[in-house]
């Protein structure tokens, strides 16, 4: 039975009402800078100020202060003054606190301040995929060493020109044994009228038109009595001789802007800034667990390409193939209807200045194709959990990581959809990661590495942490891939059952994560999707208009070519245009 809609998205209003602020000659944002990363603040932050002194460090602008106090040779946080409403934010007794095994506690003012702390003027790198990197500004530095010289952490307060925040990086240094760290805590002090904005983990706390959060998706903010508190657990040591990174963001916003301000924080330290990256999936055309071939695959590119970049000048950026490539038998290689991989379908691709895209599931995928794999990879000594592959193990990961930047290096790759990472806890034996999603994040970050552009979808296991997106492009927003909800026709059903999850999931779970990075499965007109494989009622062109609306730089087109009218294509790249 079909739920009551709770959510009603009026197409032709928001189509008629955006159209007119684009008839009206509204300006685009410079190439790489983002209209969205533009602070809303009540004064041009300008650039970073700097204080440094025999018992002070500071490190601020017009939006805001922060200052820490190295008297005596320890480390404190001395103040933080939010310019933008003059107050004083509360800082916490200490800058961290970690805890060792044996529940040993070692404080920031423990640690012994090494050498003189200075000042390192930052230089921008217009190569840079993160928008903050590409901005110059300044940081004070410190280096920490531990009572025992076990360990030693170098402390940075980082601050780009125009920024409304400071973020601090710790980085954890084991020495010659590892470190058994298992929890680090970055805030606990009392903050009247704080709370938590959001249900998920790695939801920041804020108070007032501030903002503290640890920026990592898997980090603890609550507030109880009054008092915030903060943590990151961690579930394998640190090995020796390596390092472990940490990073804790503090911002103030304008009056009654605290989302837009927060919005414009991440938008400078996301991954890669917004861009709308529009794209074929093979979903319920080619492939629903099912195969397909590269004959298919380079028949779509061709349709796409010709009825939208060629014949209506519509940019598209990727056709990504989904489940239906690989031989589940040999884990993460092409059957033999690709002979050649994808290099054939890359020149293709690139004859419309596009790329391929892939879709690999850590855990490994779905049905009997996943039942498929799991036995294959038990005779590879691939290892497992209760939700299939473990992504954590180092021999899987080996496999999947191999085979992720192959696809990169081998066939110009721009983009994966990883769907199913598997558990946020856990450990596999002889594994230097504490989950499946710290392996995850890893994985991302060398893939970024190889190719700073590349857009990465994280799909199912996600939560609509805002931290997310230091690594990833998007995420899911959780449901089915598509059902119906409400009334009027299939395809308004639909539209609306996407729509009510979007709320349910993500709206309510984090209030802070941005609608614009979203999987929200897309445009859905394809011959194996349950009842969105015609349009009697004529609805297509609103939802085309609709999820063009929603913003979502994830513009996936979940459909076959051959069932799309003239007018159909006419209206779909009106819309991506317009987008």
């Amino acid at each position: 039975m079909r739920a009551p809609a709770l959510i009603t998205l009026v197409a032709a209003v928001l189509w008629g009402s955006m159209a007119g602020l684009v008839a009206a000659g509204g300006k685009q944002a410079a190439p790489g800078l983002p209209q969205a990363a533009a602070t809303p603040a009540q004064v041009d932050p300008g650039q970073a100020m700097s204080r440094i002194g025999q018992t002070m460090v500071g490190i601020g602008n017009r939006a805001f202060m922060a200052t820490w106090s190295v008297a005596y040779g320890r480390f404190k946080p001395a103040s933080f003054e939010d310019k933008l409403t003059s107050r004083k934010v509360p800082v916490p007794a200490e800058a961290f606190v970690l805890t060792l095994e044996g529940n040993r506690v070692v404080r920031a003012s423990d640690m012994k301040v090494v050498g003189a702390p200075r000042v390192e003027a930052l230089q921008g790198d217009a190569s840079r995929s993160r928008l903050a990197e590409r901005l110059p500004g300044k940081q004070p530095v410190i280096t920490l060493e531990a009572p025992d010289g076990e360990f030693g952490i170098t402390w940075k307060a980082v601050v780009r020109d125009g920024a409304t925040y400071v973020r601090q990086e710790l980085l954890v240094s084991a020495r010659k044994a590892p470190l058994p760290l298992q929890r680090i805590g970055i805030l606990d002090v009392a903050m009247p009228g704080a709370s938590v904005a959001g249900t998920v983990q790695g939801s920041p706390v804020v108070s007032g038109g501030a903002f503290v959060g640890l920026e990592h998706p898997m980090s603890q903010c609550e507030v109880e009595g009054g008092v915030a508190r903060c943590s990151l657990a961690r579930e394998v040591p640190v090995p020796a001789g390596q390092n472990l990174p940490v990073s804790i963001v503090t911002g103030v916003t304008a009056p009654g802007q605290l989302r837009r301000g927060f919005l414009a924080y991440l938008e400078r330290e996301r991954a890669h800034p917004y861009r709308p990256f529009l794209h074929y999936n093979s979903w319920y055309d080619l492939g629903y667990f099912s195969k397909f071939d590269e004959k298919a695959s380079l028949d779509v590119v061709e349709a796409f390409g010709r009825e939208l970049a060629t014949g209506r000048g519509v940019q598209i950026d990727s056709f990504l193939f989904d489940d239906g490539w690989d031989d589940p038998k040999t884990l993460w290689r092409f059957h033999e209807g690709f002979p050649e991989g994808l290099a054939r379908i890359r020149l293709a691709a690139a004859k419309f200045g596009a790329a391929p895209g892939v879709w690999l599931s850590p855990w490994g995928g779905y049905g009997e194709p996943k039942k498929e794999r799991l036995a294959a990879g038990a005779e590879q000594g691939f290892e497992t959990n209760e939700r299939g592959f473990a992504l954590s193990g180092p021999i899987y990961y080996t496999r999947f990581h191999d085979t992720c930047l192959a696809f990169v290096r081998t066939y110009g790759v721009n983009q994966f959809k990883f769907d199913g990472i598997g558990r946020a806890t856990g450990t596999q034996r002889g594994s230097a990661f504490g989950s499946d999603f710290e392996a995850a994040i890893q994985l991302i970050e060398d893939l970024r590495a190889e190719r700073p552009d590349v857009f990465i979808n994280l799909t199912t296991g996600t939560w609509p942490s805002p931290f997310w997106l230091r690594y990833a492009d998007s995420i899911w927003r959780g449901g089915e891939d598509h059902d119906f909800a409400g009334v009027g026709s299939d395809r308004q059903q639909w539209i609306t059952y996407r729509d009510e999850q979007t709320y349910a999931n993500i709206v309510q779970g984090g209030p802070l994560y941005p609608l614009n990075s979203l999987m929200l499965h897309g445009i859905i007109y394809a011959r194996k999707a349950h009842d969105l494989n015609n349009d009697p009622s004529g609805a297509f062109t609103h939802e085309v208009r609709s999820y063009f609306g929603t913003g979502t730089q994830l513009q996936e087109m979940y459909i076959s070519h051959d069932l799309l009218s003239q007018e159909n294509w006419d209206e779909l790249a009106q819309c991506a245009k317009w987008s």
